[in-house]
């Protein structure tokens, strides 16, 4: 599923993930075959697939209940202590009906390899970070080493 270019990106993404010590709890991940390759490599695999992370492009739904859905589905997801909840998922699966707050100017909008850094806080999911793609999360991790 993931061409070349993908499976270079993952392992890429793998070796920054180890390299930042980024602690890794529960991982969740769409059926899509990118999603869960990218979720066995990056976080060693998952722990659960669901459908409600497959973005809507395919589905005639209710976009109003799609997204209380989604937002009810991340509010059951478990969170350890001092770990992180992952979800690996398509670009537009999180948008702005889904969360609660986020930065004044966001813009929901990824690259490939992007992410959000979403906190659940007193029962709301709050937007912390954006890093438009994998390399601006990586460029906070690493340094040139002379």
């Amino acid at each position: 599923c993931l061409n070349t270019r993908g499976q270079v990106q993952v392992k890429a993404m793998k070796e920054v993930v180890e390299f930042s010590g980024l602690p890794i709890g529960y991982v969740v991940t769409s059926p899509s075959c990118r999603s869960r390759q990218t979720a066995d490599v990056v976080f060693g695999g998952y722990d659960k697939i669901d459908r409600i992370l497959v973005h809507k492009g395919p589905y005639f739904e209710n976009m109003k209940l799609r997204n209380e859905k989604l937002k009810s589905f991340i509010y059951s997801l478990p969170v350890e202590k001092g770990k992180n909840t992952i979800i690996t998922a398509h670009n537009g699966v999180i948008e702005e009906r889904v969360v609660d707050k986020y930065p004044a100017g966001f813009t929901f909008d990824l690259n490939e390899g992007g992410f959000y850094v979403i906190e659940k806080y007193e029962n709301k999911l709050i937007v912390k970070h954006k890093f438009n793609n994998f390399h601006f999360f990586s460029k906070n991790i690493l340094s040139r080493r002379e």
